[in-house]
């Protein structure tokens, strides 16, 4: 939202108003305007037309005031209130020119600041990510010595799958050789021999 002084400072003025405003004839603040300018002040115009500010308001009441407590001609109240005004300018400027030092010193401070915490922020982010590529790596290692170890118990299993397929084939054999021992006709032992 708009600052109220923002909105008033931007309302120009006539002749009229600031006669109205100051208690000065219009044709006065039309000779104070003309003395003005001839040193150096400088008003908003719009071609041919003054339009007044409330700082040039300021400007007449002062002026007024100068004239009436000192009694000096327009020309000297005029030199003595653009002395004042340009050391107040001056002394605004040096202040607005230490304000933007430290405006600058502060912006830059804070363009540290948040330099260094995203520097951090991608330390951390690099640390981080550091970290997980070593996760992996160790899972990647135990799970290749998963697959080793699988295939050490497949190779295992294949090897007793071998020796129990031998042994069942000499069991078979010896089965047979049994059922044939069986089935030949006993002879019987005459005198101990055959």
């Amino acid at each position: 939202m708009e600052n109220r002084d923002d909105v008033v400072s931007e309302v120009y003025l006539k002749t009229i108003d600031v006669s109205r405003i100051t208690n000065l004839a219009e044709s006065t603040i039309r000779k104070y305007s003309l003395e003005l300018e001839k040193q150096g002040y400088e008003f908003n115009k719009d071609g041919d037309t003054r339009l007044y500010h409330a700082d040039d308001v300021t400007v007449f009441n002062t002026l007024k005031e100068i004239r009436e407590k000192t009694k000096v001609s327009l020309n000297h109240a005029v030199s003595v209130l653009m002395t004042q005004h340009s050391r107040a300018t001056q002394g605004v400027a040096r202040s607005e020119v230490a304000a933007t030092r430290v405006q600058g010193e502060e912006e830059q401070y804070a363009l540290q600041s948040i330099s260094s915490e995203i520097r951090n922020f991608l330390e951390d982010i690099k640390t981080e990510f550091i970290g997980f590529r070593k996760e992996l790596e160790i899972e990647r290692q135990s799970n290749d010595l998963f697959k080793q170890e699988l295939e050490a118990e497949r190779e295992k299993n294949q090897e007793l799958e071998k020796k129990l397929d031998l042994i069942m084939t000499e069991l078979e054999k010896l089965n047979t050789k049994a059922d044939m021992s069986n089935q030949e006709p006993k002879r019987k032992k005459l005198f101990g021999i055959f």
